[in-house]
């Protein structure tokens, strides 16, 4: 673990260009810039701060790297809005909305990472639909709201459970 940020490094080469290699260089200058950004890598290297775990997107990094995490955010909330859209017309708003919030809600409270989060939702997403058609066709009840019942009902029992999430 470093001492500084990626910001932190980005401000010192911001101003390593705007003092020495600005309108008003010159040789001497720009010699001195190139040996401070060449020192500056290497701090870079030995000092960078990258928080969290390799289990979790780590924005520290995403900034080094230069990914553009605008782009993919922006990305993502496009594909949750098409497939919610797409989704409401075929199986209704409630079910859409139990199915994108309950279960991520419940595999909070037992998972450890974000990862373990995901396929937990996954799971349990899967199980509560399937339960759901069963009681759905055992008792001739409407497959929609069982479904939704039966994510109220793991969500009840969830809270009982020790939590192991962060």
């Amino acid at each position: 673990k470093g001492k500084h940020s990626v910001d932190y490094f980005h401000k010192k080469l911001g101003k390593i260009m705007w003092n020495k290699c600005g309108m008003a260089r010159n040789s001497k200058e720009l010699n001195e810039a190139i040996n401070e950004i060449s020192e500056l890598r290497n701090l870079f290297w030995k000092e960078v701060k990258v928080p969290g775990s390799t289990d979790e997107f780590n924005e520290e990094l995403a900034k080094a790297e230069g990914v553009n995490k605008t782009f993919y955010e922006l990305l993502f909330m496009f594909l949750i809005a098409l497939a919610v859209s797409v989704s409401v017309q075929i199986v209704g708003v409630l079910l859409i909305t139990s199915l994108l919030i309950i279960p991520p809600a419940i595999a909070r409270v037992f998972s450890n990472s974000p990862i373990a989060m995901i396929f937990s939702s996954m799971i349990i997403s899967i199980v509560s639909v399937l339960l759901g058609l069963y009681t759905s066709i055992t008792f001739d009840l409407a497959t929609g709201p069982a479904i939704v019942i039966t994510l109220g009902v793991f969500f009840f029992i969830a809270q009982f459970l020790p939590n192991r999430g962060s």
